[in-house]
This record gives structure tokens, C-alpha cells and sequence, in this order.
């Protein structure tokens, strides 16, 4: 997060804002709006920034065939592309 979008948070510090807002409402359901469910799906890739709120639900399968596999990746934006956080 830039020194601008910060101040929307009220907070100087990406910690800050993470302790105001995170960790004081996210584990709070009524302070949370789901705005989109993925079904899992065999061979799908789904891509997503980091930042936003997210959690996985309990579906995760029963065996290794139907099963959910996480595969981490970060990327790096280029300089200045606006891509970021």
C-alpha cells in the first residue's frame, strides 16, 4: 500500500491498517459481505490479488482425485504500471 491509499485507512503504516481493519472485523461475518464464490472444478486456475479478503470453505474434497491443490505464486509488477497494491 502507497502513503495515499494508507490515509484512506486512517493508518500510516500497513500494519496499522491491518490491526485496524483486519484484525479488528475479519473474523467478524456480519462485518463482511461475500461478493463471489468459485465452485471447485477440475483443472481450473484461479488468479486473484493477494490483498483483497479471501478464504478458502470447507469443500475441499474427500480424496486425492477430487481434492483442492494450492500452488502459490507472487508476481512482480513492473515500475510504475499501477499494478500493485
Amino acid at each position: 500500500m502507497n502513503a495515499e491509499e494508507l490515509k484512506l485507512f486512517g493508518t500510516e503504516t500497513p500494519q496499522e491498517a491491518i490491526n485496524n481493519v483486519m484484525s479488528a472485523d475479519g473474523n467478524d461475518p456480519s462485518k463482511l459481505e461475500k461478493v463471489m464464490t468459485l465452485p471447485m472444478r477440475f483443472n481450473r486456475m484461479v488468479l486473484f490479488r493477494p490483498w483483497l479478503w479471501h478464504a478458502a470453505t470447507a469443500e475441499f474434497g474427500t480424496d486425492i482425485g477430487n481434492g483442492r491443490l494450492i500452488h502459490a505464486m507472487f508476481f512482480k509488477p513492473d515500475e510504475g504500471s499501477g499494478n500493485g497494491p
